[in-house]
C-alpha cells in the first residue's frame, strides 16, 4: 500500500485516513456481500484520496449523494465532478467490478474502467478522465441507433440476452449489451426525458431503457 501513498504524493495529492474496525464492519454490513480481502485491506489503509485531477475520491461513497438502483443497485459513488459521478459497481456476492461514469447532461452512462484499481490509477496520474468520460458520453448520446430493439433481442442466439428481453414487461424497451466491445461501452439512459424506466439483467452488463409514465422521474431521484 505504500506505493499508493508514494504515487498520490508524487501527483500532488494525499490519502484519507483508513477505516477502523468498527467503521469497516459498519460499511461492510451496508453492502450485499462480504468485502473482498483486497478492498478490505485498502480501506484499512485509506478510505479515499484527494487528487488534483478530480478532487475528492471516497472509496465508501458516503461523501457523495447518488442513487440509481435500476442500473447500479449496489453502486458506490466514488467521486463527483460538475454533477456527474464515477460509480463503483458491486455484485450481489460483494465482488467489486467495473466503474461507471454517470453523466446528467447528456443523460448517459459510460463503462469507463474495468476496476477500482484502474480508476484510481487514472485519477492519480491525472489522465483528464472527466474530459474523456464526457467525450464518451456525448458520443453515446449522439448515436441514436445504438443498442438493439426488443424484437432483435428476442431473436438473438445469446441466451442471456433472450432471457432478459423476455423478462421485460413489454416490447417498448431498447436493450444495450456492454459485455463486449461490439456492444459499445455506453448508452443514453435519459433520451426519453424524465418519465422513463431502466432495467438491468441482474449484475450482467445488459441494460434496457423504455419511455414510461411515472409519478416521480428518475432524474429527480438521482440528481436532486
Amino acid at each position: 500500500m505504500s506505493i499508493l501513498q508514494e504515487l498520490t504524493a508524487a501527483a500532488g495529492g494525499s490519502l484519507k485516513a483508513g477505516l477502523n474496525d468498527a467503521d469497516l464492519h459498519g460499511f461492510e454490513c451496508s453492502l450485499p456481500g462480504p468485502l473482498p480481502s483486497g478492498i478490505k485491506e485498502l480501506l484499512r489503509y485509506a478510505a479515499g484520496l484527494e487528487c488534483p485531477s478530480i478532487g475528492s475520491v471516497d472509496f465508501t461513497g458516503r461523501s457523495n449523494r447518488f442513487e440509481f438502483r435500476e442500473i447500479v443497485p449496489y453502486g458506490i459513488a466514488l467521486a463527483e465532478s460538475n454533477g456527474n459521478f464515477w460509480v463503483q459497481d458491486i455484485a450481489e456476492n460483494g465482488l467489486w467490478g467495473r466503474v461507471f461514469f454517470f453523466c446528467h447532461d447528456p443523460a448517459t452512462v459510460v463503462l469507463q474502467f474495468d476496476s477500482l484499481c484502474a480508476f484510481v490509477k487514472a485519477a492519480i496520474e491525472g489522465d483528464k478522465l472527466d474530459e474523456e468520460a464526457n467525450r464518451m458520453a456525448l458520443v453515446a448520446w449522439q448515436d441514436v441507433d445504438s443498442g438493439v430493439t426488443f424484437e432483435e433481442a428476442i431473436r438473438s442466439d445469446d441466451v442471456k440476452l433472450v432471457n432478459f428481453a423476455q423478462s421485460l414487461p413489454d416490447n417498448k424497451f431498447r436493450i444495450f449489451d456492454l459485455r463486449s466491445p461490439i456492444g459499445g461501452n455506453a448508452f443514453a439512459w435519459g433520451r426519453g426525458g424524465h418519465d422513463l424506466v431502466c432495467r438491468r439483467a441482474g449484475t450482467d452488463l445488459i441494460f434496457a431503457v423504455a419511455f414510461k409514465a411515472s409519478k416521480k422521474g428518475i432524474f429527480s431521484r438521482i440528481f436532486e
